[in-house]
Formats: structure tokens, C-alpha cells, sequence
């Protein structure tokens, strides 16, 4: 069998919250894969999370030890304020060259910590809606009444393929059009 990696140490630089939730999937699935015990947590956190892990104070003696009340304080120390969760979420615009696919799971992972509950589907569809690139396509899917996120998912994801296939189809064009090659000179 291959050797399976454990999981690089914890980083709070850049987004802390993102960072602690990559490193606990992926410790997770350490130990689901390796067997490992709970305990090797800690051991493989790394010093910034030790650093942290020392700061903690806990409510019982021996709490220090469990993994779920260890997964708790990481979280009340790397999660940042529901505001500026939602703030993030909310100046998100896609960016240039970031397809849709890539801007939707952008989205997705930033409305996690937002505490939407029952509305993150329609204000992930807002976002998405007010936040693509393009002012025709917005336009396009203001105009549909009952606009899901399915839909406006699926809206973005057919111009951007018929905007890539458009580009395929002139570019094929003009070189084998002997007019365009007398335009361009």
C-alpha cells in the first residue's frame, strides 16, 4: 500500500477560517485512511496551531483532549464575525478570466461561514446574478421571473459556452475566409 501523507500543518496567515477548514477535512480523512488515533492532532497541527492550542482555556479539566471541543476553540479562534463573512460573501464579483463554475464554488465556500440558513440558495443567486461579469447576461437573467439558482447556474454556464464556441467559430472563420485575411492586411 502507498504511503498516505498526513495532512500539512495548519496556517493562520491569508484567511484563517479557510485554512483551519482544509486542515480538519483533511485530517479527517488522515485518520479515516490511516486509522490513526484522534490524538495525533496535535502532532500534526504544526507550531502555529500549538501556539494557539496553548492559549486555550477550557471549562473542565481533560477537555483539551477531546477532539470536538478542540474543533470548537480552533473554530471561535479562526472564524472571523458573521459581518465581515457577509461582507466577503457580498463584494464577491467574478473575476476576469474565472468561469462560472469556478465563481458558483466561489460563492458557495464563502456563504459556509455567512449563517444564511434557509436564504443561501437565493443569495447565492443574487451574488451570482449582480456579481458575473457581463451587464448583458445580468440583464438577461433579472428579466426571468421565478430565476433560481439552478437556472441562473445553468443561464451563465450556456453564454459562456456559446461566447467560447463563438470565438472558436470567427477565429476558424477568418482563416479560412480569404476575405477577413484581405481585412486584417
Amino acid at each position: 500500500m502507498d504511503k498516505i501523507d498526513p495532512p500539512k500543518a495548519l496556517s493562520l496567515e491569508g484567511n484563517p477560517a479557510e485554512n483551519y477548514r482544509w486542515f480538519i477535512l483533511r485530517f479527517k480523512l488522515y485518520m479515516k485512511a490511516t486509522g490513526k488515533d484522534k490524538k495525533s492532532f496535535l502532532t500534526l497541527i504544526g507550531d502555529d496551531g500549538l501556539r494557539v492550542y496553548n492559549m486555550f482555556t477550557w471549562d473542565q479539566s481533560g477537555e483539551g483532549n477531546k477532539l470536538k471541543k478542540v474543533e470548537e476553540k480552533f473554530k471561535e479562534h479562526c472564524y472571523t464575525s458573521q459581518a465581515f463573512n457577509r461582507y466577503q460573501f457580498f463584494k464577491r464579483q467574478q473575476k476576469d478570466g474565472e468561469t462560472i463554475n469556478h465563481y458558483v464554488t466561489a460563492l458557495k465556500t464563502l456563504a459556509k461561514d455567512c449563517e444564511f440558513e434557509n436564504l443561501s440558495e437565493s443569495l447565492i443567486r443574487d451574488a451570482l446574478v449582480f456579481g458575473v461579469q457581463s451587464y448583458v447576461l445580468c440583464e438577461q437573467m433579472l428579466r426571468v421571473k421565478d430565476l433560481d439558482l439552478k437556472l441562473a447556474i445553468d443561464t451563465c454556464r450556456a453564454a459562456e459556452s456559446s461566447k467560447s464556441l463563438l470565438a472558436k467559430v470567427k477565429g476558424d472563420d477568418s482563416e479560412s475566409d480569404p476575405g477577413a485575411l484581405v481585412h486584417k492586411i
